[in-house]
């Protein structure tokens, strides 16, 4: 059972390693990954980094576009839809990550030039449970 457990967050974590999202490389190892909720927005519906204000618009514009690329957008708005189902616990018991698993362009080794807005986002929110224990069969 422990094998079947470590191998589910190998798989979970694959995606999310690259940006070391995983916040340990034990994390939840001493409970189970669930899946707690998805989410999934349209390109529509997420702001396009891409825009950003003009001179007119009298804003110091400068840094425009370069701490706040899509992929970083898109990522800032998967943990606001993930984070409300975080709960406390200890050790990582509680703690949520997030699993994008589309479009592909997210999680590519080049995401910062790959990744645009219009492409949207789905995922899922992946909270670690305490393991529980299975009570015993009657007449034991």
């Amino acid at each position: 059972m422990r094998v079947v457990l470590t191998l589910a967050l190998s798989v979970l974590a694959s995606a999310s390693w690259a940006h070391g999202d995983l916040p340990t490389p034990t994390w939840c190892s001493d409970g189970r990954p669930v899946t707690v909720a998805t989410f999934s927005f349209k390109g529509e519906t997420l702001p396009n980094a891409a825009q950003c204000p003009g001179v007119r618009d009298n804003v110091d514009n400068r840094d425009c576009g370069q701490f706040d690329d899509d992929y970083g957008t898109a990522r800032g708005m998967a943990l606001t839809a993930c984070e409300v189902h975080q709960l406390s616990g200890p050790g990582d018991i509680g703690s949520v990550l997030v699993i994008v698993d589309s479009p592909a362009t997210y999680n590519d080794a080049d995401h910062h030039a790959l990744y645009d807005v219009s492409q949207g986002l789905s995922g899922r929110c992946v909270r670690c449970e305490p393991l529980r224990t299975l009570p015993p069969p009657p007449g034991f």
